[in-house]
């Protein structure tokens, strides 16, 4: 262990440090590389700035300090940057000639590269240590031995900041768990630093009041007594739990009986059975569904298993629709869980439409005899009163009814307008009254006022105007 915290402690606890000469920095950033102008306005500092002397001063006001001059705070470097520990001014950097004369491009463990002069003390390394590997005085990544203990073969071990096993630390007579020597019921413990364990199914713990090793009562029905393992490192440095451990797992504890998993087990159908990894009593086990004991299969949907009937094959959005045959489109239908696949006769759904066409957006339902939309066709207006227009793929003429006039609007889509319709933007626009029972709404990129007839009234409130009947 190292300056009082184990490479697990600083995984969990996720703070950058920097070996300094003789002890940790814990770097904290400035408000980075700029200054103000004579104006008030926030500008850039370049290198040259950044080791002036004067950089940034002002009329009255002390001068800027330069990269590897002393300091106390952010607000003295004319780069905004003061090392903590190190007291210096600095900068981040990528080489040394973004640094100027006498200092050096260097990388601070885990915190990245910085400028700082020649002659600061301290470990250096030409790349990041990762793995729990710590930036030695001679500019290595090594492994720190003795960080940690673990119970290996009956015995405590070593492990080093790595997570590699070295000597031994201890021989335990009655075995060991956790990293240290189990103590027998009716020894005298500390509860303040005892290590719960199990024994068979029985927790073990250091009674409170009595100061001796006490063993509960066996774990109830359905339940195991289970000691959180060992942690692992990833190549980042930061623990993670394995196999049969969570966050949630106290050591030496009742948990529920079954198949320990982590969230990284991959939730699958084994045959007929949907095994999933989910939290019991915040324990993560796995959890089999037996889906043929309700008559239905084991499917993947959407990365899960799920249980459906036979012959249903779930589906997801990126589903793509097809023709099974002239007037039936194979289709992925959403009002249901799971989202599955359904063949759809055109005409049930859409009577005027009753004929499948594959398109270049997918498959739709349209209109016998009809065209498929020329590549990168826009929407037009022949006359004053008729157009031709693209849905779902497919090409279609109209005529406006009477009283109304062909429009192509800012979109590029065909709308029949009122007469005299001014342009509007649907996304803004606000509907309102013009009077007891007119309302004003923009619809397709035109003004449209709509008569709310005999028997209603128009009305606003905070959405805007609507007809309202009674």
């Amino acid at each position: 262990m190292i300056f009082g915290y184990s490479a697990k402690e600083r995984a969990r606890k996720k703070w950058p440090l920097a070996f300094i000469g003789a002890g940790i920095v814990l770097l904290a950033t400035g408000s980075g590389g700029c200054s103000d102008d004579d104006n008030g306005e926030r500008r850039d500092a370049t290198p040259a700035d950044a080791t002036r002397p004067d950089a940034g001063a002002q009329d009255g006001a002390p001068l800027a300090k330069a990269l590897g001059e002393h300091c106390s705070t952010d607000s003295e470097c004319a780069s905004g940057e003061c090392m903590p520990g190190l007291g210096v001014c600095t900068k981040p950097c990528t080489q040394d000639t973004e640094c100027g004369e006498g200092i050096r491009c260097r990388i601070v463990e885990n915190l990245g590269s910085w400028c700082l002069p020649e002659s600061t003390g301290g470990s250096w390394c030409p790349e990041l240590c990762t793995g729990g590997a710590l930036c030695a005085p001679t500019g290595e990544c090594v492994c720190v031995p003795h960080d940690y203990t673990e119970c290996r073969d009956g015995v405590v071990r070593w492990i080093d900041s790595c997570g590699n096993v070295t000597d031994k630390a201890t021989e335990c007579p009655g075995g060991c768990t956790n990293g240290h020597c189990l103590a027998s019921v009716g020894d005298h413990c500390d509860p303040n630093f005892f290590q719960k364990f199990c024994d068979g199914n029985k927790p073990v713990m250091c009674d409170q009041e009595t100061g001796r090793v006490t063993a509960q009562e066996p774990c109830g029905a359905g339940y195991v007594c289970r000691t959180r393992c060992p942690r692992r490192y990833n190549e980042n440095g930061y623990w993670y739990y394995v196999e049969n451990c969570t966050l949630f797992q106290e050591q030496g504890e009742c948990v529920p009986d079954g198949l320990p998993c982590n969230l990284a087990t991959e939730d699958t159908c084994v045959g007929d059975k949907a095994v999933t990894c989910a939290f019991q009593d915040g324990v993560l086990l796995q959890v089999e569904e037996d889906c043929s004991a309700n008559g239905k299969v084991c499917k993947m949907w959407a990365g899960m298993p799920v249980c459906v009937e036979q012959g249903v094959e779930p589906c997801g959005n990126d589903y793509k629709s097809s023709c099974v045959d002239e007037h039936t489109i194979k289709w992925c239908v959403h009002d249901a869980f799971p989202y599955h696949v359904e063949d759809m006769v055109c005409a049930d759904m859409y009577p005027d439409w009753p004929v499948c066409y594959s398109t270049a957006e997918g498959t739709a339902c349209g209109p016998p005899g009809a065209e498929l939309c020329p590549p990168e066709f826009q929407a037009t207006c022949d006359t004053e009163t008729s157009g031709r227009y693209c849905l779902n793929g497919l090409l279609y003429d109209t005529t406006c009814p009477e009283g109304r006039i062909c429009r192509i609007s800012p979109a590029q889509l065909m709308t029949c307008a009122q007469e005299g319709a001014e342009p509007c933007d649907p996304m803004t626009y606000q509907a309102w009254c013009d009077g007891p029972n007119v309302l004003v709404t923009c619809l397709g990129s035109y003004v449209e006022r709509t008569y709310c007839g005999d028997q209603g009234r128009c009305s606003i409130d905070m959405t805007g105007g609507m007809c309202v009947y009674e």
